[in-house]
């Protein structure tokens, strides 16, 4: 239901933002999906979702026809810039929905804002693209790499450390901050953050808690 809900407020926005030439013109929605290369899982859930959604209300929004044309980003930065450029300027679609990789949002992000087009990021968790390169044509369904990462890093701060215990933080080619035991850090002095970083590719595989 809250999925449902976020794709119907998402949408909205769309038609808001996107200018429509003609009264019965019909939306055409740009899906750019990872549907080959090691995202491809990701990719096909979204485009599974995305067209779910759409035949739940007969390819219909406010009472116009909705074309929806996927092309395959392969994981691939500029494949999706490529992708998203002939949605905008050879299909004219008039919003783009899906990127599954934060490094294809980065690869998008300067284009899209340029030229005004409405998207809706489906899965990217690219933590500036609503932060410090945030746009009004940007909107998001999904989290950011850092939504539950900053509280809980806030957390055990201020609540665990006072009790003699301390988090690392590692990082990840998204952009992503996971707390974590850390040898180093249980030796730091008590109410101290480690600033160390030890690169990885995805969050941790162990629960991510406080060193005791």
């Amino acid at each position: 239901m809250r999925t449902k809900t976020l794709w119907t407020i998402a949408l909205s926005w769309i038609l808001a933002l996107a200018g429509l030439a003609q009264p019965q013109e019909p939306i055409r929605i740009g899906v750019p999906l990872a549907l080959t290369g090691p995202l491809a899982v990701n990719g096909e859930d979204n485009r599974r979702g995305a067209l779910l959604y759409f035949e739940g209300g007969g390819f219909q929004l406010a009472g116009r026809k909705v074309e929806v044309k996927v092309e395959d980003t392969e994981g691939k930065a500029d494949v999706a810039l490529t992708k998203v450029r002939k949605l905008v300027e050879s299909d004219r679609v008039h919003a783009i929905v899906g990127i599954i990789g934060s490094h294809e949002a980065y690869a998008i992000r300067e284009y899209i804002h340029a030229h005004e087009v409405p998207t809706v990021i489906t899965t990217a968790g690219a933590n500036d693209l609503t932060l410090a390169r945030k746009s009004p044509f940007i909107f998001r369904v999904g989290n950011d790499n850092t939504q539950e990462n900053l509280p809980l890093g806030h957390y055990a701060y201020t609540k665990l450390v006072t009790r003699g215990r301390s988090c690392s933080r590692r990082t990840s080619p998204q952009g992503g901050r996971w707390p974590s035991p850390s040898p180093r850090a249980s030796r730091e002095p008590e109410g101290r953050w480690s600033n160390s970083f030890s690169p990885r590719s995805g969050p941790p595989t162990s629960h991510p808690s406080s060193a005791g």
